[in-house]
């Protein structure tokens, strides 16, 4: 072959191989431009399959920047629409997100003004009232998925969940006990409270007074006194505007009769003195008025002194020979004068005195509204003020004030009625009925 004809040849081996090279070439960018749609097809599929979920129901798709391992593939499933949840059961609400996402910040917005922002456990320890929300989850991303050609792509980047939701529960009320026996409490308990709420007993309690945690949770005492009529009342519930009635039942107890001799110079200078009776009801209206929406009893109170019960709580007392009887609000203990006398519950010294018919005084606040007095001390080791614990002493035995020998009157009252130790000390007591939780006031 000539020199000529070998140039040619070799002109048309270098443009066949060079037609060849382009051929391929164009394959393999085709090849590559299809892988590359394959995975924006895969990454964009995996975006908008991601969910939350709230009570059961999906409510939202993500909206991710995606960055794969070989090479950036710009993903974003644009959120069209808010989905709509309704929320039945507030004990049902929860946050589930994809294991591939971390929750950095939640933000609410209700009736156009922000009502939360924080993290994913300050959402789940809050609660919502009746309404709704436009929110957003705001999420980083580390996760991966397989393409079609089984190629790894990588996900890292951040979400955002968008969603609406529709709170919708009722509020309801309830007695903890729909029957009580004279000079006893039970509890008054609220759901879903998320505005002002009181309540009253027609015949039984005038006034009862809530507190409001920040779950919803609503709670209350009512009690009965032992001269309330036995027979059917209703404890009438104020919230948002409407009257909720909860009926219950007043039950009689067991009262038994004293006779009691008491020297006429102490029964003039307390019970039968104008001043000392202005001093001692002055006392009982003052603390009566105390409502501290925290409780600091636990279980069982105990006893203030370990001596006889010489009287009654109830008790039909006729003092010096009289026909007409008073009624004993207490306990009276008897123990050697001198002896210590303890708190029988946890509490803080609202009165640490002497009071003009109950001698050396001392009544520590529960809270709720429970309140313990001791009466008729010989000192007192407690002061106005004090948070006292479950035994601590605060004060001695004596015979102080309207007393025939050493002894402690010991009285329990819820609001504005004096009820039966025994169940307090026993813990079956329905001021045992309250959830042990924090609260706040509220109304």
């Amino acid at each position: 072959m000539s020199s000529r004809g070998k140039r040619i040849s070799l002109i048309a081996i270098a443009f066949l191989a060079i037609v060849s090279l382009i051929a391929c070439g164009f394959v393999y960018v085709k090849k590559q431009q299809e892988r590359h749609e394959m995975l924006i097809r895969a990454a964009s599929q995996f975006a908008v399959s991601q969910k939350v979920e709230i009570a059961g129901e999906l409510f939202g798709t993500a909206k991710y920047n995606i960055k794969a391992e070989e090479e950036d593939i710009a993903v974003s499933s644009e959120v069209g629409q808010r989905f709509p949840v309704t929320v039945t059961d507030r004990s049902m609400i929860d946050l589930t997100i994809p294991d591939s996402a971390e929750v950095t910040k939640i933000v609410m917005t209700k009736d156009g003004e922000k009502f939360f922002e924080g993290d994913l456990a300050g959402f789940l320890d809050g609660f919502l009232p009746n309404g709704t929300y436009d929110t957003e989850v705001y999420c980083d991303v580390n996760g991966k998925i397989t393409a079609e050609d089984g190629s790894v792509l990588t996900m890292k980047g951040g979400e955002i969940f968008a969603l609406r939701i529709s709170v919708d529960i009722p509020t309801e009320f309830h007695l903890s006990r729909t029957e009580m026996v004279q000079g006893s409490g039970v509890a008054v308990i609220g759901t879903n409270v998320s505005g002002e709420v009181s309540a009253t007993a027609p015949g039984v309690i005038d006034t009862i007074n809530f507190t409001v945690d920040d779950k919803g949770y609503a709670q209350a005492l009512l009690s009965s006194t032992f001269r309330c009529s036995p027979g059917e009342y209703e404890c009438i519930v104020s919230y948002n505007g409407e009257k909720i009635v909860l009926p219950f039942t007043v039950t009689e107890g067991t009262y038994t009769v004293q006779h009691l001799t008491i020297s006429t110079s102490t029964a003039a200078a307390t019970v039968g003195n104008d001043e000392a009776m202005a001093d001692y009801n002055g006392m009982i209206a003052a603390t009566n008025l105390i409502w501290t929406p925290e409780r600091y009893y636990e279980d069982n109170f105990i006893m203030p002194v370990n001596g006889p019960i010489t009287t009654e709580f109830g008790l039909y007392r006729y003092t010096n020979g009289s026909s007409t009887p008073s009624r004993h609000v207490g306990l009276d203990i008897a123990e050697d004068e001198g002896t210590p006398v303890q708190a029988a519950a946890s509490g803080i010294v609202v009165v640490s005195r002497w009071v003009g018919t109950t001698g050396y005084s001392v009544c520590i606040d529960h809270g709720y509204g429970v309140r313990s007095y001791y009466y008729h001390m010989s000192a007192l080791t407690a002061e106005v003020g004090d948070f006292v614990e479950q035994g601590q002493e605060i004060g001695k035995v004596g015979q102080t004030g309207y007393a025939s020998g050493p002894h402690v009157h010991f009285n329990i009252m819820v609001g504005d009625n004096s009820i039966n130790p025994w169940p307090v000390f026993e813990g079956t007591s329905g001021i045992f009925d309250l959830a042990k939780t924090e609260v706040k006031s509220n109304g």
